[in-house]
């Protein structure tokens, strides 16, 4: 056995089990599959260990929002939290008031770590469900997540997850377009001078998509609407190893908006880059007047569209390719 190993072995029991399996690996796959499973246990026991340090610290105790007495310890309390790495465990301090006012108890280590009273599941797997739920439906999201990262959770909770991000994406949105209509207009992504002096090509296209009138249920007539997707692209250019001159894509923005045959929307606003010095348009003959008519009117990237509520632009932060 390797010195790490023995190191390894000597710390903690459970760790000669899954390094078993790695002396044990018959080929390179299950090697790194049994070395994944070390490097997750001893992430946990890192954790847990900081954990409880953190915990022993003294803690200044508040006063109760409603009596005004100051909040006495109650002792430390068991914590559990499903993370990347696996189920960590850890005890810290818990305060309460002493007249046993309701809602008063408290866990500052858990504020100071960003928990929120009864969280079971760390953020870092809420942000990888939700992402592989953008891309595959729920159970199959359900499953890969499972795969990788060995959390076990139902596809219902997925559903959850995504619909508390969009309610958080729609209160900010909504603030975005209160400022709007107040006159401040956002702030502009800050840009590289050699990228901004790249020519912007601007394209857009429309296609027809079904609304129902309900939401969350298949009752009612189906309505069709026009969605108009944009893209700003940023275009530069590289030489290969013949010295040849090609283009390359450096970075692009995407836009959709819900425009045409509901005339209770408002302007069509997009979100992307001011068009400089030699911009090209290369736009769908569908597109072409709602596309001149966005890039006379909007010099500066706009957070969102100001229409029926059905037909919301979906933002998308520039980002290198």
């Amino acid at each position: 056995m390797s010195r790490l190993s023995d190191m390894l072995g000597d710390y903690d029991p459970q760790f000669q089990e899954p390094l078993a399996r790695v002396r044990e690996a018959a080929s390179l796959v299950l090697m790194v599959l049994a070395v994944w499973e070390v490097v997750r246990r001893l992430a946990v026991r890192l954790m847990e260990e900081s954990l409880t340090v953190r915990a022993q610290q003294r803690e200044l105790w508040p006063v109760c929002g409603r009596c005004r007495q100051w909040l006495q310890s109650k002792g430390f309390q068991p914590r559990t939290l499903h993370t990347l790495f696996g189920v960590i465990c850890w005890r810290r301090r818990v305060g309460r008031c002493p007249k046993g006012c309701k809602g008063s108890q408290v866990a500052p280590l858990d504020r100071a770590l960003g928990l929120v009273p009864h969280q079971r599941t760390g953020a870092e797997v809420q942000w990888m469900g939700c992402l592989l739920a953008v891309f595959v439906p729920y159970e199959t999201a359900r499953r890969l997540l499972r795969q990788l990262t060995g959390v076990e959770l139902a596809a219902g909770t997925l559903w959850g997850w995504v619909q508390q991000v969009g309610q958080r994406v729609m209160v900010q949105l909504e603030g975005e377009l209160r400022a709007l209509a107040a006159g401040e207009l956002p702030a502009v992504e800050p840009r590289e001078a050699e990228l901004e002096a790249l020519p912007l090509v601007l394209g857009a296209d429309g296609v027809m998509v079904p609304f129902r009138p309900h939401p969350r249920t298949a009752e009612g007539k189906t309505r069709w609407r026009e969605i108009k997707v944009a893209i700003l692209a940023r275009l530069g250019a590289r030489l290969t190893r013949e010295a040849t001159r090609v283009t390359r894509l450096w970075q692009r923005a995407s836009v959709s908006s819900g425009v045409g045959h509901d005339r209770r929307l408002g302007p069509p606003v997009g979100a992307g880059s001011g068009a400089p010095r030699d911009t090209h348009g290369g736009a769908g003959s569908v597109a072409i007047g709602w596309w001149s008519g966005f890039v006379e009117r909007v010099p500066a990237p706009l957070p969102g569209d100001q229409g029926h509520r059905d037909f919301r632009l979906l933002p998308c932060r520039t980002k290198p390719v």
